[in-house]
């Protein structure tokens, strides 16, 4: 795709971003930072809101890379060749060389990026019931260290 910063490669399948990405990460953590967590954790600090909201937006485009990132280990263990993943302000999408030929092939294909999103989900799930949103400070302070 064309305005595309290729960043890292996983699993051999180069990973980029596209410019219009940046403006949704913008749009997504300033939302966030004004609007959702200010009224869903009263009492944190601005520079908190705004790290919380910029660490979230980046989440959701890691479940938005991993949900292509399935789709694209499907493809290629059933021997297709695939170029790379973009994610874009729309999500994102994966540059699969062939069409599969066989259904089986486009279904397992289908299916395996929605269940990781729903994986995804289930996780999140469970760890905001465990831990509130406690656990969001935690995660950015592991990956901070």
């Amino acid at each position: 795709m064309h305005g595309s910063l290729r960043i890292c490669k996983i699993a051999g399948i180069t990973i980029s971003i596209h410019v219009s990405w940046i403006i949704i990460l913008v749009l997504l953590t300033w939302s966030l930072a004004t609007g959702w967590f200010p009224v869903f954790s009263p009492g944190w600090s601005t520079v908190t809101y705004w790290i919380v909201s910029l660490f979230a937006a980046l989440l959701l485009f890691v479940s938005v890379l991993l949900h292509e990132l399935a789709h694209s280990l499907v493809v290629r263990m059933r021997g297709l060749p695939v170029k790379n993943i973009t994610l874009f302000i729309f999500g994102g999408v994966s540059n699969i060389q062939q069409e599969p030929q066989s259904p089986d092939v486009e279904f397992q294909m289908t299916f395996v990026g929605p269940l990781t999103s729903f994986l995804i989900g289930g996780v999140s799930y469970l760890l905001s019931k465990t831990y509130g949103n406690v656990w969001i400070l935690f995660t950015i302070v592991l990956v901070a260290a």
